[in-house]
């Protein structure tokens, strides 16, 4: 977890500095560091939740700069990840807990991204109320 951590927050002193190019390699370095916590079975929550935090970093640095199709495309690759995690989760109880918030953090941030630029809302699947099952 130290590592992630070390990555988003030069990431974000990076991004402070306007150093974006370097910024932009610290949080595809947190994302693959969070992948990895993800793959070593830790804390399931703090797993998932370093996945969502580095790929939301990565699109607000392209939303920032003026490219919300760059943005668009990491808020999907998460959630796509996300909703496929999801189908294979198996019995895990708490990393199901996990993914079922990335879920909403995920789908909300799409919605939040398609209202401010347009675009694509209509590729959401719609959001499952609490009797819906999502595998």
């Amino acid at each position: 977890m130290e590592r992630w951590q070390s990555h988003i927050m030069a990431g974000n002193d990076c991004l402070a500095d306007r150093q974006l190019w370097a910024a932009i390699a610290h949080y595809q370095r947190a994302i693959a560091e969070a992948e990895q916590l993800l793959d070593e079975e830790c804390d399931a929550k703090a797993a998932v939740t370093a996945l969502v935090v580095s790929y939301h970093n990565l699109a607000d640095l392209y939303s920032r700069e003026a490219e919300p199709k760059l943005a668009e495309g990491q808020l999907r690759k998460v959630h796509e990840f996300v909703l496929s995690a999801m189908r294979h989760n198996g019995n895990n109880q708490a990393m199901a807990q996990a993914l079922n918030w990335a879920f909403t953090k995920t789908y909300q941030a799409l919605v939040e991204h398609y209202r401010q630029y347009g675009d694509g809302q209509d590729c959401l699947v719609p959001f499952p109320t609490s009797s819906q099952s999502l595998h």
